[in-house]
Formats: structure tokens, C-alpha cells, sequence
């Protein structure tokens, strides 16, 4: 990462680093982004655009938060009529 801050700075360019700071770490070495974001903060995604429907949409934040239970009583209650 300091590589590429490096070379951005010299060809004053901006790096927008995007990402989710609680997702797991890679088996790989390095936790920039995660290390980026406790220093220095983030912005927020809050609206669930990818899913159609409001109880995925609902799913899917109760997955982001740790509740994993609801999320799969939501699938197993509307799974059946997805299109």
C-alpha cells in the first residue's frame, strides 16, 4: 500500500481505497484497508441496492450485522416465491 500512496503522491493522483472494513482477512499477507480505516475513518453504504426485494434487502443487512439466524428464517419464509 505505501507503494502505491507513494507513487500516487508523486503523480498527484488520488487513491480512493473501497472496501469493508469487517470482512474477513485474506489468507495472504496485509490488512491495508482495514489498517486505513482505523486511521482515518470511512464513509458508509447504508442502502442495500443489489437485492430486489425489501426482505432480501432486510437479509442481507441482518448477514452484515452478525444475525445470521434471521437472515435464514427470511430465506426460508420467501424463498419459495422468488421469480
Amino acid at each position: 500500500m505505501e507503494r502505491v500512496l507513494s507513487h500516487a503522491a508523486v503523480a498527484e493522483a488520488n487513491v480512493v481505497p473501497v472496501g469493508d472494513p469487517q470482512q474477513l482477512q485474506s489468507i495472504e499477507a496485509g490488512t491495508a484497508f482495514r489498517s486505513l480505516h482505523d486511521r482515518c475513518g470511512g464513509a458508509r453504504i447504508d442502502e442495500v441496492r443489489r437485492q430486489r426485494e425489501d426482505w432480501q434487502r432486510e437479509a442481507t443487512r441482518d448477514l452484515a450485522t452478525g444475525r445470521i439466524g434471521a437472515a435464514i428464517e427470511a430465506d426460508d419464509r420467501n424463498a419459495w416465491c422468488m421469480p
